[in-house]
């Protein structure tokens, strides 16, 4: 048998399907709240996660969530929300990951100064550095015409 028949078969045996997910759900947060959370959460291995590479990943999902279309997609600034310790964080994102039914949404949830003070130290103001790289579209028009619904952020 040719190897260009045994990669064939192979590749036929791998290519896995997989199901169209109902709702990607793509949480966004600055490298300074991700290297906290990991402080905070204490997992050994975690500890050695270096700040490049959390900006290099960060970066790599932005350009990839960018552009990406193969199922409705929700983008949450998390990085002034807790929804694993404040339940009403968990219950509003919840409660807009079931409204959501197609297209984008931009999920950008405004706290009030008391609500920032209940946060983790570091959060003093409304987050920011969740914004699509350099060079990319910043607002929902600079998507119109391809195919999809893009909406303003959901301010809540």
């Amino acid at each position: 048998m040719p190897r260009y028949a045994l990669y064939e078969q192979l590749y036929a045996r791998l290519d896995i399907q997989a199901p169209k997910p109902d709702l990607v759900v793509y949480l966004q947060a600055p490298v300074d709240v991700l290297l906290e959370r990991i402080a905070r959460r204490g997992v050994d291995f975690e500890q050695y996660i270096e700040r490049q590479y959390l900006e290099r990943l960060n970066e790599a999902y932005a350009r990839f969530f960018h552009e990406f279309q193969a199922a409705p997609l929700l983008i949450v600034n998390a990085a002034s929300i807790d929804p694993i310790a404040n339940q009403r964080d968990y219950d509003e994102l919840l409660g807009t990951i079931r409204r959501m039914s197609r297209g984008r949404l931009y999920y950008n949830p405004l706290r009030r100064p008391r609500d920032l003070a209940t946060l983790a130290p570091h959060v003093h103001a409304p987050a920011t550095g969740c914004e699509p790289p350099a060079g990319y579209a910043r607002n929902a028009r600079a998507h119109e015409g391809r195919g999809r619904e893009d909406r303003e952020p959901n301010l809540l």
